[in-house]
């Protein structure tokens, strides 16, 4: 009688097992799509939201830790984007091949500053420096040395330097570039011009949802790369990947997200036929295994 309980209840774990085992063989791999996106592109495409025309660069797929990872990215340019820039005082640039120092007049309420040319001595000339002051040593007529200051001995070698006088508001050319003096301050020249800018805009990279199926009568772990979302002009998108090559954005962010849940929800079913069928395979064995034990008596 008690061997007779056993099978009768070996066999009803067993039933229950091999419907978890059915139910996983059969189940389909949980996925989402992206109905009716607003674009679909690939590398090299262009497509445009709001005022903004963006190019897409790349469309790759790569195997991370065993896991399909898919991302893309986009550049998009502003035509006339806002540089700036500061000169602090006694700081050089360079300007129409001629190196400039900056100068700013220790004084508050600054109005205006100067840009002096610089003149290198050539190499060899010696120089010594005395009471903090610069001088170029130089042969006199007599074969005596004499020691001319560097500012004099300059004039004389090169003339008068450049200078040019800024003034806030001021329009010159710089970096092949019409640039206006922004703000002059004790601490430095501000400059500012407009010019294109691109910026580069990664559309995100998946991240993998598991699901563990029975393929081919054994376990095989099934991975779907679940989408992110992206801020585009100013509005957040769902992107999707359909495949290694192209991208799929929706403004509808919410519908996506809830098949992106969805999914979530079927792998924790799937999770639990999983327990189920372990712990019916084992509540199985372990009762065929003391019923079958042999008894004392």
């Amino acid at each position: 009688m008690q061997r007779r309980a056993v099978a009768v209840y070996s066999t009803f774990f067993l039933l229950v097992a091999t419907g978890a085992f059915v139910a996983l063989s059969t189940t389909p791999q949980p996925v989402a799509t992206m109905e009716q996106p607003d674009r679909t592109v690939s590398t090299g495409d262009a497509f445009s939201f709001g005022d903004r025309r963006y190019n897409v660069t790349d469309v790759s797929a790569t195997i991370k830790d065993g896991k399909l990872v898919r991302s893309a990215s986009a550049r998009w340019t502003n035509e006339s984007a806002t540089y700036t820039e500061t000169w602090e005082n006694n700081s050089t640039v360079s300007r129409r091949n001629i190196t400039y120092r900056v100068l700013i007049p220790n004084e508050s309420n600054v109005a205006q500053a100067t840009l002096r040319e610089v003149r290198n001595l050539s190499n060899g000339t010696k120089t010594v420096t005395r009471d903090n002051v610069t001088y170029v040593v130089t042969n006199g007529s007599s074969g005596n040395k004499t020691l001319v200051p560097e500012d004099e001995y300059k004039r004389e070698q090169f003339g008068t330097p450049r200078t040019v006088r800024l003034s806030g508001g001021e329009t010159l050319e710089y970096a092949n570039n019409s640039t206006t003096v922004a703000n002059i301050s004790e601490s430095g020249v501000e400059i500012e011009w407009t010019a294109p800018r691109t910026t580069s805009v990664q559309l995100g990279t998946t991240s993998a949802l598991t699901t563990t199926l029975i393929r081919g009568g054994t376990p095989r772990e099934m991975h779907f790369p679940a989408g992110t979302t992206v801020t585009l002009d100013g509005e957040e998108y769902a992107v999707h990947y359909p495949n290694n090559s192209s991208v799929e954005l929706s403004s509808d962010v919410e519908a996506y997200q809830s098949q992106i849940d969805t999914v979530k929800h079927q792998n924790k079913r799937l999770a639990g036929f999983w327990g189920v069928f372990i712990l019916s395979l084992l509540a199985a064995t372990l009762l065929a295994m003391l019923g079958y034990l042999p008894s004392k008596g």
